[in-house]
Order: C-alpha cells, then sequence, then structure tokens
C-alpha cells in the first residue's frame, strides 16, 4: 500500500472509530460499521470512497478482486454489483471479467 493511501485508510479508520474484525463479538445489526444498515445512497457513498482507497493502494498493474451478494430488503432486489462495476470504473479501475452465479 502506498503511504498516500495507508494515511487516507488511517484516516478513514480513525474518523469512524472502526476496529475491523476485532471485536467483532460486538458487531450488531444498526452498528455504524455494519454497512448494510445504511441507506442505500449512503451504502454507494461509502463503498464508493472504499473503493477509491482501494484504487490508491493497488500498484500499477495490479487487480482487485469483489465478492458481493446482491442485497434482498424489502422483498426488492437491489443488484450491488452492477453499483460496484460502475463506481470501481468511475474512479479509475477497468473491468477485466465477470462471473455471476
Amino acid at each position: 500500500m502506498s503511504k498516500k493511501a495507508e494515511e487516507k485508510f488511517s484516516a478513514w479508520v480513525k474518523e469512524r472509530n472502526w476496529q475491523g474484525y476485532a471485536g467483532h463479538e460486538h458487531y450488531v445489526e444498526d452498528d455504524l460499521r455494519n454497512l448494510g444498515s445504511l441507506n442505500p445512497f449512503l451504502f454507494g457513498q461509502t463503498m464508493e470512497k472504499i473503493y477509491q482507497l482501494c484504487f490508491h493502494s493497488v500498484k500499477h498493474g495490479g487487480t482487485m478482486s469483489i465478492i458481493i451478494q446482491d442485497l434482498i430488503k424489502g422483498g426488492k432486489v437491489h443488484e450491488l454489483g452492477y453499483l460496484a462495476q460502475k463506481q470501481c470504473e468511475r474512479i479509475g479501475f477497468v473491468l477485466d471479467s465477470w462471473h455471476k452465479m
């Protein structure tokens, strides 16, 4: 990870008081660390920031893989994979392959 990306990620973690998976026993559905509890707009904004951090940390010519499960909320399917693809391409990633099961 580049120094700049590491600093951005550290600031992001500190801003949210995020502890990653340490302390997962206290992780509940309405916990702010649970991005799935955000409304769709805020979820998209937060994920785009995460993808930007990833983009700045991947070495030139490197790759990033994302495994995403679509969300079903209130009987409606939200295809999160397509959202991630659009966001990542807008940031500068280039789609290499897509596998949907």
